[in-house]
C-alpha cells in the first residue's frame, strides 16, 4: 500500500514583510493582501513623493526582493 502526500508551499504574510529587513517606511502597502501563496510575485509601490521599483517573491514562507528602495523625487 502506498500513501499519497500533498506538500503545500508556505505562505508569506504582510506582517512578516513589515516586520522584516526588506521593509521601507516609504512603501505604500495599503493595497497589499494580508498573505500570499508560495511562488507569488508582488509589486510594491512607493508612497507619493517617492520613486522606486520593488518586487517581492514568496519562496517557502520567506520574502525575496528585487528592485530598489523608494527614494525622494
Amino acid at each position: 500500500m502506498q500513501a499519497l502526500t500533498f506538500v503545500r508551499s508556505q505562505d508569506c504574510t504582510l506582517e512578516e514583510f513589515v516586520n522584516g529587513p526588506l521593509y521601507d517606511s516609504n512603501f505604500d502597502i495599503s493595497g497589499l493582501d494580508p498573505s500570499y501563496p508560495g511562488r507569488k510575485q508582488v509589486s510594491v509601490s512607493c508612497r507619493v513623493g517617492y520613486s522606486g521599483f520593488f518586487k517581492l517573491l514568496c519562496v517557502e514562507g520567506k520574502w525575496l526582493s528585487q528592485g530598489t528602495r523608494c527614494q525622494p523625487i
